[in-house]
């Protein structure tokens, strides 16, 4: 086979495996994308800690709430604790604010959060006091 051949044939034979393996790194990023399942602040630690329950964090996380950047203390695959510092006072500003969570400096996956009372008043009671 000439030279020439030999490259064309093995330029269209690698086509098909470099496709595939684009297919296949882009169906395990979307198999191993984030899920945020829960989140819940405490305000009783220091300036307040946010816990972020879910599958597939990512091992170095960066965690922006409201656009603010918030120092990680803890992560693991299925939680992040981040210091609520950077964003003190928050607990008296009730509102969703959007979680953003990303590994490095790629994409990020956003959620909203609820900081506060949320939701419409409850009815007030018409029984009497007594």
């Amino acid at each position: 086979m000439n030279p020439k051949r030999l490259m064309r044939w093995l330029t269209l034979a690698s086509a098909p495996v470099l496709l595939a393996f684009c297919g296949a790194t882009g169906l395990a990023f979307a198999v191993n994308k984030p899920k945020v399942v829960s989140t819940s602040a405490d305000f009783t630690v220091g300036h307040g800690q946010l816990t972020i329950v879910g599958e597939n964090l990512p091992s170095a996380p960066n965690v922006k709430l409201g656009g603010t950047v918030l120092d990680v203390l803890s992560n693991s695959s299925t939680e992040i604790v981040a210091s609520l510092q950077a964003v003190a006072g928050i607990q008296n500003l009730p509102g969703d604010y959007e979680l953003a969570i990303s590994q490095g400096n790629g994409g990020s996956d956003t959620f909203v959060v609820t900081v506060g009372a949320a939701g419409p008043a409850g009815p007030r009671s018409t029984r009497s006091q007594g």
